[in-house]
């Protein structure tokens, strides 16, 4: 009786190709890039409010400049939360916010 011979299975070698763009993988920078958003803006309205009080020397501009930042950073946090607690999940962000 004669076996039938089967091929073993080939295995592919990865190619040494480089890689395109789309086959790359995300780094964990890129993933967490809107996330740095919200730091880099409190930040620079901070750093931009300080300029007005103490160069510039008009604190009526720095203090609305340190206003549109704690409300802009401070926004996305809230919204976080708020769609957490109506989803049930409360943290302590609930009693910060």
């Amino acid at each position: 009786m004669i076996a039938s011979a089967k091929p073993a299975a080939v295995q592919s070698k990865p190619s040494r190709e480089p890689l395109t763009r789309t086959d790359r993988r995300p780094t964990q920078f890129s993933q967490n890039r809107g996330q740095l958003s919200v730091p880099i803006f409190a930040i620079a309205m901070i750093l931009i409010g300080a300029f007005e009080q103490y160069v510039v020397d008009q604190p009526y501009y720095a203090k609305v400049l340190w206003e549109i930042g704690l409300i802009g950073a401070g926004f996305p946090v809230v919204w976080r939360t708020a769609q957490g607690v109506f989803r049930g999940k409360f943290a302590a962000d609930v009693v910060a916010s």
